[in-house]
């Protein structure tokens, strides 16, 4: 569908050392070049979780409201840290369309694209 070349333009060229692994994160793009980005946030809820467009990048953070229980665990594999991602997003992408919910412990954001208009230039 898109090379690997054409998504790291669109999002941003980052090394692994770059990519941070919390919350879990896929990022797609379906064949009208719409994107989504869908975030794993357990225990998060709406009023956890803050979106913003800062330059052209696309910021998430989360701020975990949940109360720490005083229990003493086996094992603990579920996350109940803040986080913050930060996603770069092509032009076209920072004037598109925006819609994100939380269902079921994922964040979905969607991003349609919206063309740049095209401004002709007249030679004198």
């Amino acid at each position: 569908m898109f090379t690997e070349q054409e998504l790291a333009h669109i999002f941003g060229v980052r090394t692994p050392a770059e990519v941070k692994r919390y919350p879990l994160t896929d990022i797609s793009m379906d064949k009208n070049k719409v994107v989504y980005i869908e975030l794993a946030v357990a225990g998060f809820s709406k009023e956890d979780i803050d979106l913003e467009i800062k330059g052209n990048k696309l910021h998430i953070k989360g701020t975990n409201s949940r109360e720490e229980l005083d229990l003493e665990y086996v094992q603990r594999h579920i996350s109940n840290q803040d986080f913050e991602r930060v996603i770069a997003l092509d032009d076209k992408y920072l004037s598109g369309k925006f819609d994100a919910e939380l269902n079921d412990g994922i964040l979905t954001i969607m991003i349609e694209p919206v063309e740049p208009e095209k401004i002709k230039i007249s030679l004198k």
